[in-house]
């Protein structure tokens, strides 16, 4: 369900190692994200013969395409980041904090990347690698001032909902048929209270 829908957003220590979010890097959508990235593949150009398929390659991954809507959210007291802070500095890149005083962005020459993680109902999504390539404040007579970002990302992986079946451990899980197609390698999954941690 859309209300079951929850973001963070976190700035990456190097491009396109997934950042881990904390509770600090929530932020509140306004629609699900999104993040999309198809896979490419060459046919083969051998002459054949056949009414089979044709062999084809499959060819490096391009890149993908996200995008995320939310309202701005000032922190309320002077010096203190808003909830988007991560989006702003991967866009401009420049961030100046003073304590009690003001947060300043400018323009800079390296832009930082930031990884964006959100659960859709029973899906968490991971996605690494992104860049801000649009980041835009839309107002109207109606509503609330809204911030719409997008650009492109390196990989996405994914981890769904499945329990454990007899034989599990703590080291070795068993799932049901089928289960292990719900998690990506790579993903962070949660056992009961085990997160990773």
């Amino acid at each position: 369900l859309t209300r079951e829908t929850v973001a963070f957003v976190k700035l990456e220590s190097a491009w396109g190692v997934l950042a881990l979010p904390a509770a600090a890097d929530a932020i509140a959508p306004i629609a699900v994200p999104t993040a999309r990235q198809a896979e490419s593949f060459t046919p083969s150009a051998e002459i054949n013969g056949s009414r089979s398929l044709i062999t084809r390659f499959r060819d490096k991954t391009p890149a993908g395409e996200w995008s995320l809507s939310l309202y701005p959210r000032p922190a309320g007291s002077a010096g203190a980041k808003p909830a988007e802070a991560a989006l702003i500095k991967a866009a401009l890149g420049q961030e100046t904090v003073s304590a009690g005083a003001s947060v300043v962005y400018a323009p800079a020459l390296d832009l930082p990347s930031l990884s964006l993680c959100f659960r859709e109902g029973h899906t968490t999504h991971f996605v690494s690698g992104c860049v801000v390539e649009s980041l835009a404040l839309s107002l109207e007579a109606k509503g609330a001032l809204r911030l719409e970002a997008k650009g492109k990302f390196k990989a996405a992986l994914h981890a769904g909902s499945e329990e454990t079946v007899a034989g599990s451990t703590t080291t070795v899980l068993n799932l049901a048929d089928g289960g292990a197609k719900l998690f990506d390698l790579g993903a962070s999954v949660q056992v009961g209270d085990d997160d990773n941690t």
